[in-house]
């Protein structure tokens, strides 16, 4: 209507009172209370916010708001500060470009800066880079171009607080690895120039849950680069995320996402000492996992090989680290496209060596997925000097893990590659080889495949039932 547009609110009412009191109420309480009021109504209110973002067109008006929000914050009333750090949070948190451009226009007062760089700590520019980078695919090229010149003067002035969210992890590294990182952020990072948003960027939804968002993540990366299963380096590159990898002497170390209030992104170190290509893959999905799911982005993350479970193994108990690794298993291998492609094919090491390859994952992983995925009597077993390190079955498999024997057949197959120079090996046995019965009621197709000097991997299916 045209009166909004001219904010003639006095002359709507003069010709259909009724109906603007009807529909537009929120305009006359407005226009009573003072602009104090109506940033505070907006916080439980989005058509007082929507408000605000027609009326802060206006220059003038624009600047009086400046100013109360301003007061709000520095002010001596708690409440009403809080009130301001809440206006301030919810323009950001939007998709609307006038709220957002005011709310960047704040960050100017350094008596602002410094309570948010307070608030969100390492998270500080990643959160005004998010927030801009939400808006910028539908937005000029001259205002990318100026919101990028904001951000990079603002992060400019921010000071580094690169790990404080990770101390004691951090101290598990060796000295030299550790001054690596610290190098690469505050000497090379840190300094580099942001010159465009990310291709894809991440909404967050209250109502998602870790598979949701690892769902969303990939139908975006097939709109940009219509593959079927993602280049995780593609991926973190479409994300911002820069990937660091080096060789580095804590062997137990795989990788950490880490985060400084200056950077726009995290950056993901990644150890590749004695790691496969399907291991480094992994950790790299497992850390974007930390990067982008919003109960993970207030936190540096640093990871070592009890943490990055390519299994899922029970043992984990740090809940952030199973979503992260539920999270990468989806990402590496989406379960409607994996579980189509193995239906095509047979059980065996031939095939997982084929899609090890494609894919760029470990053995490991492309047999447990598989299993658990399939509607086969199938299983897989890991076992580390004759002995059951963990074990998934699948869900028509007739035994469960719990009936396995930790303790594995001498004439088992895992056996025989293990102490002979065998790297795989493929026979048919009875059934109480493998799982605690008074007699053998199947047959079993085993086949092991030796992944290092003292750990197999076996893979079972039943065969036939006797």
């Amino acid at each position: 209507m045209s009166f909004l547009a001219s904010w003639d609110l006095d002359r709507a009412i003069s010709l259909d009172g009724n109906y603007v009191r009807t529909h537009f109420n929120h305009l006359i309480e407005a226009k009573k209370n003072p602009l104090k009021e109506l940033v505070i109504f907006s916080l439980n209110d989005n058509q007082y916010l929507d408000l605000i973002s027609d009326i802060i067109k206006d220059g003038e008006v624009r600047f009086h708001v400046i100013q109360v929000i301003t007061k709000l914050i520095n002010g001596n009333n708690e409440k009403e500060k809080e009130s301001g750090i809440q206006f301030v949070t919810k323009c950001l948190s939007s998709n609307n470009k006038e709220l957002i451009e005011l709310a960047m226009d704040l960050f100017e007062f350094s008596s602002i800066k410094e309570i948010f760089i307070d608030k969100w700590n390492i998270a500080f520019t990643e959160k005004l880079y998010k927030s801009l980078a939400r808006i910028s695919e539908h937005s000029s090229p001259s205002f990318r171009k100026a919101s990028l010149m904001t951000i990079n003067k603002l992060r400019q002035q921010v000071p580094s607080l690169i790990g404080l969210a990770a101390r004691n992890e951090f101290d598990r590294m060796e000295s030299i690895d550790k001054q690596y990182i610290l190098d690469r952020v505050t000497n090379s990072y840190r300094f580099k120039k942001i010159n465009s948003y990310p291709k894809i960027t991440i909404h967050e939804h209250d109502a998602w849950d870790t598979i949701d968002y690892a769902h969303d993540l990939i139908i975006k990366y097939r709109n940009c680069y219509s593959e079927e299963f993602p280049n995780i380096f593609k991926l973190a590159d479409s994300l911002g995320i820069l990937v660091d990898i080096s060789t580095m002497n804590t062997e137990q170390f795989d990788a950490c996402l880490l985060r400084d209030a200056s950077l726009p992104m995290p950056i993901i170190f990644v150890n590749n000492a004695r790691k496969s290509e399907g291991r480094i893959n992994f950790s790299i999905a497992h850390e974007i996992a930390h990067a982008i799911l919003p109960k993970h982005q207030s936190e540096n993350f640093f990871c070592y090989v009890d943490d990055i479970s390519e299994s899922n193994r029970i043992k984990m108990d740090k809940w952030k680290e199973r979503e992260a690794n539920e999270f990468a298993s989806y990402i590496l291998l989406p379960d409607k496209e994996y579980k189509s492609l193995t239906q095509k094919m047979d059980f065996n090491s031939e095939n997982l060596y084929r899609i090890s390859s494609s894919l760029g994952v470990s053995l490991t992983f492309a047999a447990f997925k598989w299993v658990k995925l399939s509607n086969l009597q199938i299983g897989v077993v890991l076992s580390k000097d004759s002995i059951v390190e963990w074990g998934c079955l699948s869900e028509k498999f007739p035994y469960t893990y719990g009936d396995m024997i930790k303790s594995i057949d001498q004439t088992s197959s895992a056996c025989l590659v293990l102490n002979n120079n065998r790297t795989r090996y493929k026979q048919v046995v009875n059934s109480s080889s493998w799982f605690e019965e008074d007699y053998a009621k199947y047959t079993i197709s085993e086949e092991s495949i030796k992944i290092f000097d003292n750990q197999v991997l076996t893979l079972l299916q039943v065969v036939d039932e006797r």
